[in-house]
């Protein structure tokens, strides 16, 4: 595997940081990289806890909220999560002085990618820190990205809503890996 892309995200008022590993890091892999992290963040989720199994709820009902109006260039993600009262993104570095979630994402083949993160311990920091990277990856894309993140993302709920198993491990890399396909050849 090779390292790609990474990013730090602090709690709170969270501020997010990348890390290009890769001197030719492309556009599409900050889509990846977010729709890596969300499948992640469900995963980590247990649907036998009920505590979890709402959590999971909530995050993929913001996630829908999220798309019903869709991700552009100007779009406030965390209004549109409806958190924007409790969550807002700093534009300062992180700090390390919370809890901080770091996800790294490694090239496996043309198609696939593997994410790993650490840190994913207060549930509700890490829903809210779901919206954090997304929004913090915004300007990071162009409108062709824009386009294949609301796409796979819209995917990837459907393959949930579905019955895709956000708990299980083969879906933890097929369910993204599959979304953004689909998206970029247009579904």
């Amino acid at each position: 595997m090779v390292l790609i892309l990474g990013s730090t995200i602090d709690e709170n008022e969270f501020s997010v940081s990348f890390h290009e590993f890769h001197p030719q890091v492309q556009k599409c892999e900050y889509v990846r990289l977010n729709l890596h992290y969300y499948a992640k963040t469900l995963y980590t989720f247990s649907p036998r806890n009920p505590a979890m199994a709402q959590s999971a709820a909530i995050l993929t009902l913001m996630m829908d909220g999220v798309l019903a109006e869709g991700l552009g260039a100007d779009t406030d993600v965390f209004l549109q999560a409806d958190i924007s009262d409790v969550a807002k993104l700093t534009s300062s570095e992180p700090l390390g002085k919370t809890a901080s979630y770091k996800a790294t994402l490694y090239f496996v083949s043309a198609t696939q990618r593997h994410i790993r993160t650490y840190g994913l311990r207060y549930v509700q920091q890490a829903v809210f820190s779901v919206f954090a990277l997304l929004q913090a990856s915004i300007p990071r894309m162009d409108e062709d990205c824009l386009r294949v993140l609301n796409r796979a993302l819209l995917n990837m709920q459907n393959a949930y809503a579905s019955g895709s198993s956000y708990s299980s491990l083969r879906n933890l890399h097929s369910v993204p890996t599959g979304a953004y396909m689909d998206a970029v050849m247009g579904d």
